[in-house]
C-alpha cells in the first residue's frame, strides 16, 4: 500500500464517530499506563507503547501520532516532570507514526503472524535507534547540556534490554487485539 493512502485512511479514521470513542478510550487508558514502570536494574519498562501500536494497527499512523502526542502533552500538563521541552512530545508522535507505517492493519494481513512478527521488528528498531537513541540522546544532549556521546552509550544497552521485551509483549497483544475484529 502507497504511504499517502496510509495516511489518507488513518486521517479519515479521526472522522469516524466509533474512533474518536475508542481513541477517548485509548487516550486514558494511555494516560494511567503511563504512571506504571517496572525497574530493571538501571532502567525501567513503561507500558504506554503497548496503548500505541494498538492505535497504530486499529488506525494507522495519523491517529496514533496524534493520540501519543495528546498523550504527551496532557501528562506534561497535568504532572510535570521538569520543563517543557517539544522534542519529548515529538518522540511518541514520531513513534505513533512509525508504528502506525508499520502495523496499521490496512496495509497488510495482519492474520498472517510472520508478517506480523517481521513489521513488529522492524518497527522497533526503528523507533529504538532513530527516536529514542538518536532524538531521545540529542533532547537529553540539549536539555542538560552534556555531550551526545557521553549519554548515548549507556542508551545504548538500555535500548538493547527493551527491544525484545517490548517485541514480545506487543506481539501476543495485537495478536490478541486482532481476533477481537474491530471495526
Amino acid at each position: 500500500m502507497k504511504i499517502i493512502t496510509l495516511f489518507k485512511q488513518s486521517f479519515f479514521e479521526l472522522k469516524n464517530l466509533k474512533s474518536i470513542v475508542i481513541a477517548g478510550l485509548l487516550l486514558a487508558i494511555l494516560f494511567i499506563l503511563d504512571k506504571f514502570t517496572i525497574p530493571l536494574g538501571f532502567t525501567q519498562l513503561d507500558f504506554g507503547f503497548i496503548v500505541t501500536a494498538t492505535a497504530s494497527m486499529l488506525f494507522g499512523p495519523v491517529y496514533s501520532g496524534t493520540l501519543a502526542g495528546v498523550n504527551d502533552l496532557l501528562n506534561h500538563f497535568t504532572a510535570p516532570r521538569g520543563d517543557f521541552f517539544f522534542g519529548w512530545t515529538l518522540n511518541p508522535i514520531l513513534a505513533g507514526i512509525v508504528y502506525g507505517i508499520f502495523l496499521y492493519r490496512k496495509g497488510f494481513n495482519i492474520n498472517n503472524k510472520k508478517e506480523l512478527l517481521t513489521r513488529l521488528i522492524i518497527a522497533k528498531i526503528i523507533v529504538s535507534v532513530v527516536i529514542n537513541l538518536g532524538l531521545g540522546t540529542l533532547w537529553l544532549s540539549i536539555t542538560r547540556g552534556q555531550a551526545y556521546l557521553v549519554l548515548l552509550i549507556p542508551r545504548i544497552t538500555k535500548e538493547i534490554i527493551l527491544i525484545p521485551i517490548h517485541i514480545i509483549i506487543l506481539f501476543y497483544v495485537l495478536s490478541a487485539i486482532n481476533k477481537l475484529k474491530i471495526d
